[in-house]
């Protein structure tokens, strides 16, 4: 079982997606919240507004 950064693959005998993972390879070595959402963003081709409308309230676990 993968334990890093990974997704989730259907099993269709199962009905479930539990036990089937692939690593992502693309956020190998990230080690904030930060820094998953620049390259998760980078990476789906996502462009946001520089302008800060939220909180950093928020746990990164």
């Amino acid at each position: 079982m993968h334990s890093g950064w990974h997704r989730h693959i259907w099993d269709h005998k199962l009905s479930t997606a539990e036990k089937n993972k692939l690593p992502i390879r693309d956020f190998d070595g990230i080690g904030s919240r930060e820094e998953f959402l620049i390259r998760a963003l980078k990476l789906f081709r996502i462009d946001l507004s520089a302008t800060d409308y939220g909180t950093d309230d928020l746990p990164f676990a």
